[in-house]
């Protein structure tokens, strides 16, 4: 049986009950936890509208606006900024990986595509040639991958 427990700023917020969590994710005072067939949301700028889930979560995902699920039947998004950073990748089982930055998400293929969505103000949809990625993480308005031996970053600022 798996347990949450909080530290640091938001971590004495109430937390909606949830049986044996399997994902967890936060940012900047806001927190989400699945479990299965069952996720809540808390903190002080928790994304409202979350989905119901019929499947267990691959991954859990919070950003600035926007939050997003990955599990066996697609992706699903919710937050503030949904007007303009919804994917049009539903496909179910689509991702291996999901990250998201401050107004763009990228994913990972099971056969090593990168697809990107969202707000594309610093090049960050622009995907540049890629080997074959096995990881990806994305913050503020850059997106990177491992390749090989290499990491790969596009938008800007890069790190």
């Amino acid at each position: 049986q798996h347990r949450i427990e909080c530290f640091g700023s938001g971590a004495n917020d109430p937390r909606p009950p949830l049986d044996n969590p399997l994902r967890i994710s936060a940012s900047d005072n806001a927190y989400c936890a699945a479990g299965e067939n069952r996720m809540n949301c808390w903190g002080a700028s928790a994304p409202e509208g979350w989905p119901l889930l019929n499947s267990s979560p691959k991954q859990l995902i919070i950003g600035l606006n926007l939050s997003c699920l990955n599990d066996r039947l697609g992706l699903a998004c919710w937050g503030d900024s949904l007007d303009h950073f919804l994917p049009e990748y539903q496909e179910p089982g689509l991702f291996t990986e999901i990250a998201l930055g401050r107004v763009h998400g990228c994913g990972l293929t099971y056969d090593h595509r990168v697809l990107c969505w969202g707000g594309n103000f610093s090049d960050q949809l622009k995907v540049p040639t890629l080997a074959k990625p096995t990881h990806i993480f994305a913050a503020d308005d850059y997106t990177c991958v491992v390749d090989g031996p290499k990491n790969i970053c596009w938008g800007e600022p890069t790190p």
